[in-house]
């Protein structure tokens, strides 16, 4: 058995990350020429599974694929195993390991995630790590590794130092928290508001009482989290006979900065991971989200139309505007995602295409089927059908890259149109009734409603209308709903059917656009 560490005394609610599903993997890798295999049959290793957070909507949305989690804490897989075992999910198989000596055939997997792990061990360990991440892949296979990275990680660390320092003599971890965020507050008071060092440690602040208590836990008060110089990374992974693939999630490259910086860097640099290096500096980056692949592996940074049109798009970027002008190329138009990143175009076609998958959301639409949507949209100004979709190919890929745009090689099933008894899984059931995250069919947590969690929590099994209501009703007037007229709560159980009845409808619409529907 592995020895007691500290996440068997906190334990990391590990969430979904879907810069680490497979689809996203695969995704990236097939745009630069690798031929990876299929998500929806493929076999993952998850190194850091924590509670299963992250494998288990994996393990329930594929289920020709085959799943295994390890992890250094058996208190951590106890839920997991349990969940797993209550909804028969037969795929996924959760193991405790140590890194330093835990051994698995060559060749074995075709995506290896690592979040949260790199850093937050010794150097030595890391050593371990990525000769395992090695020996895991296989030939087409690719590996996501997540890190803390310098120079942003410099300013970060110094609020972490002072955290560790004033709880060093404190044993119990609630204490320790409780005693870090006072010391925290109490030095962002002392400082002058206009200096440096306020301006770090009010951000840093921020992040501390905003975020749970597992991720203040172990990100801070950790003994060992460590970053490191991006370069540095990859000339470790280097050794370990991996090369540099891309990132995962929110990217940052050179080809993203603005033509007068990236002219400045390539005359000092056209090595890629220089310039990727030179970027870190620019954006004072503090994590990374790392894609590797065998050495062997033939990569081809030169995307071509081929490629993008076999995939399926997706909208992430919303209009700012909400009267768009989407046809005139005399006029520009913004579109923005969730994290404010924005582009602006002219162009009819990417424009109608933005729009069009904002409002399609969550369903993602074959590329040529994209193309012939724009052509109906344009009408006799649209261009033939091999230069739409030449100008939708070329704008793409940047989209992608700037997460305006999803592309996908495989995407899970889900209901968007209701049926008289709509369905959810078994495991968005659980997760609703419980009160965890509930986490859809597209692989990310979703917001809900107070009612709307309460009839998702139902609907995994067949039941009629009327005894959806009926439960439904119970389950209110025991305290899972509050229903009200005016101030007064409502306890008549005639009268709170009727309530949940009248809202029943727009709930399931609900349901059906956060992609927690399935047929």
């Amino acid at each position: 058995m592995a020895d007691r560490t500290s996440y068997d005394e906190v334990i990391y609610d590990s969430q979904p990350r879907y810069p680490a599903h497979p689809d996203s993997m695969a995704t990236m890798a097939t745009l630069l020429g690798l031929q990876p295999v299929s998500p929806a049959k493929c076999n993952y290793l998850e190194i850091g599974c924590a509670n299963g957070g992250h494998l288990l909507p994996l393990a329930e949305a594929l289920p020709d694929s085959q799943f295994v989690g390890i992890d250094q804490s058996e208190k951590q897989l106890e839920s997991p195993r349990r969940v797993a075992a209550a909804l028969g999910l037969k795929n996924v198989h959760f193991e405790v390991a140590d890194l330093r000596n835990y051994a698995l055939p060559q060749g074995s997997f075709d995506y290896v995630s690592a979040h949260g792990v790199y850093s937050w061990i010794t150097p030595e360990v890391r050593e371990k790590l990525l000769a395992l991440v090695r020996r895991a892949l296989a030939p087409q296979g690719v590996a996501y590794i997540s890190y803390n990275t310098y120079p942003g990680w410099y300013l970060r660390a110094g609020v972490r130092d002072l955290m560790i320092f004033h709880t060093r003599r404190i044993h119990d971890p609630n204490q320790r928290l409780s005693a870090a965020r006072e010391m925290l507050e109490f030095t962002l008071k002392s400082q002058s508001p206009d200096s440096t060092w306020a301006a770090v440690l009010a951000e840093e602040a921020d992040t501390v009482a905003k975020g749970p208590d597992y991720y203040v836990y172990h990100e801070h008060l950790e003994e060992h989290n460590g970053a490191v110089y991006f370069r540095d990374f990859i000339a470790q992974a280097q050794q370990h006979g991996l090369q540099y693939l891309g990132e995962a999630g929110k990217r940052y490259g050179a080809d993203m900065l603005p033509p007068e910086m990236r002219r400045t860097l390539l005359d000092s640099s056209t090595d890629l991971i220089e310039m990727e290096q030179y970027v870190d500096f620019l954006k004072n980056r503090s994590f990374r989200r790392t894609l590797l692949v065998p050495k062997e592996a033939v990569i081809r940074r030169e995307t071509s139309i081929e490629l993008v049109s076999a995939m399926c798009l997706s909208g992430l970027a919303r209009p700012v505007n909400d009267n768009p002008d989407l046809h005139s190329p005399q006029v520009a138009e913004e579109f923005r995602n969730e994290d404010e990143v924005a582009i602006e175009t002219n162009k009819p076609v990417v424009k109608i295409a933005l729009s069009l998958l904002h409002h399609m959301w969550p369903r993602a639409v074959p590329f040529n089927e994209m193309v012939n949507m724009i052509r109906d949209q344009m009408g006799q100004d649209s261009p033939s059908p091999e230069d739409t979709a030449a100008i939708l190919a070329q704008s793409v890929v940047p989209l992608y890259l700037a997460s305006l745009i999803g592309l996908h090689v495989h995407m899970p099933t889900f209901a968007l149109s209701l049926t008289e008894r709509p369905r959810t899984t078994k495991l968005i059931a659980l997760q609703a009734r419980t009160g965890a995250r509930v986490i859809n069919r597209r692989h990310r947590e979703v917001e809900l409603l107070p009612q709307d969690r309460l009839i998702v929590g139902l609907i995994d099994v067949d039941r009629s209308r009327e005894a959806l209501l009926d439960e439904a009703t119970k389950l209110a007037l025991a305290g899972a709903l509050e229903i009200k007229r005016g101030d007064q709560m409502i306890r008549d159980f005639k009268l709170v059917r009727q309530v949940i009845e009248a809202e029943l409808e727009p709930i399931y619409q609900r349901l059906a656009s956060a992609a927690l529907l399935v047929d």
